[in-house]
């Protein structure tokens, strides 16, 4: 009987030590970076990168193009426009990415 009442005692203790961890961690404010919203309304965005610019180059199957976002602002601008659109019915197609190549060096 002892025995039973050890394992049972053994078994809350480590209930309320966890219970009172993971509690604990929920009130440490996170020190890593944080995700804000910087354009809303993009039509079908796939492909994302980073052009030479710095700026944001973001593919658009759905409308057809690629739409240039400024950083710092968030100012949208229309790169490129007349791309072929996403087939709606099956929900590929279209514009999908975009690379940016480097140009040839001059000696």
């Amino acid at each position: 009987m002892h025995r039973k009442s050890f394992v049972i005692s053994l078994a809350l203790s480590c209930v309320l030590i966890l219970g009172s961890v993971k509690a604990d961690a929920r009130k440490i404010p996170s020190r890593g970076p944080k995700a804000t919203l910087l354009v809303a309304g993009l039509e079908g965005g796939s492909g994302s990168p980073i052009g030479p610019d710095g700026a944001l180059y973001v593919t658009e199957g759905a409308a057809g193009r690629i739409t240039r976002i400024d950083p710092q602002t968030g100012e949208i601008t229309t790169f490129a426009s007349g791309l072929p659109k996403m087939n709606p019915a099956i929900g590929i197609g279209g514009a999908t990415d975009v690379a940016f190549m480097a140009r040839p060096r001059t000696s």
